[in-house]
C-alpha cells in the first residue's frame, strides 16, 4: 500500500476515534447508544495505519 492511501485510511481512523470520542462527552442519558465500538475501532486503525505510514515514511 502506498502513501497516499495508507495517510488517507490514517485520517479516516483518527476522524472515526474523534467522532467516537466527541458523541460519547455528551451527558449521559438513557437510551444513548454506547459508542465503543466505534472508539475502539478508530484506535485499532490509527495504531495500525499509523505505524504502517511511520515505516512508509523512513524508506
Amino acid at each position: 500500500m502506498g502513501l497516499t492511501p495508507t495517510a488517507l485510511l490514517f485520517a479516516a481512523s483518527f476522524a472515526a476515534l474523534g467522532a467516537g470520542i466527541w458523541n460519547d462527552r455528551r451527558p449521559w442519558r438513557p437510551g444513548k447508544p454506547n459508542l465503543i465500538w466505534l472508539m475502539f475501532a478508530g484506535m485499532v486503525g490509527c495504531l495500525v495505519f499509523g505505524i504502517h505510514l511511520f515505516n512508509l515514511l523512513l524508506r
